[in-house]
């Protein structure tokens, strides 16, 4: 199956493009319990208010 048929099974907009699944991403991780310390990082934010 692909990717674009899981995402459409989820709920995903039709068209998601790299800036909305970082957001999804980040937003995961967030509620997954990630160190905002960690999110920052990752999100390459220099403060933690950005990300």
């Amino acid at each position: 199956m692909k990717i674009r048929d899981l995402a459409r099974k989820k709920g995903l907009p039709r068209r998601m493009t790299m800036h909305g699944m970082r957001h999804s991403l980040l937003t995961l991780l967030a509620t997954e319990g990630v160190d905002l310390a960690a999110l920052r990082t990752m999100a390459g934010h220099t403060s933690v208010t950005t990300t």
